[in-house]
């Protein structure tokens, strides 16, 4: 019976073989540790975007408990999101 590759597996699988093809090694342990940091970056990243089109949708009059429906996050998270980082006094990333 032949196993149905989840998005994730996927999204290894690529990642693996990007990282062959600019990597040629037959070392198994070095390629999937690359990988995992690889991926471990574009989460990051994703994480990243995500947060700044929360902050972008607060901005434009979304509500906490909308944004938390929205995305699956609790409403403190989304408001710890929203909450200024040490930003210039008087400059917040989203209006309450």
């Amino acid at each position: 019976m032949t196993k149905t590759a989840t998005a994730h597996d996927r999204i290894a699988d690529a990642a693996l073989a990007e990282l062959a093809a600019v990597r040629p090694s037959n070392d198994a342990i070095g390629a999937a540790i690359a990988a995992a940091a690889l991926l471990a970056e574009r989460a990051a990243q994703e994480i990243t975007d995500r947060d700044r089109v929360i902050r972008i949708a607060k901005r434009e009059g979304a509500t906490l408990r909308a944004l938390a429906e929205a995305t699956g996050l609790s409403r403190q998270t989304i408001a710890n999101i929203c909450a200024p980082e040490s930003r210039p006094a008087g400059r917040r990333a989203c209006a309450r």
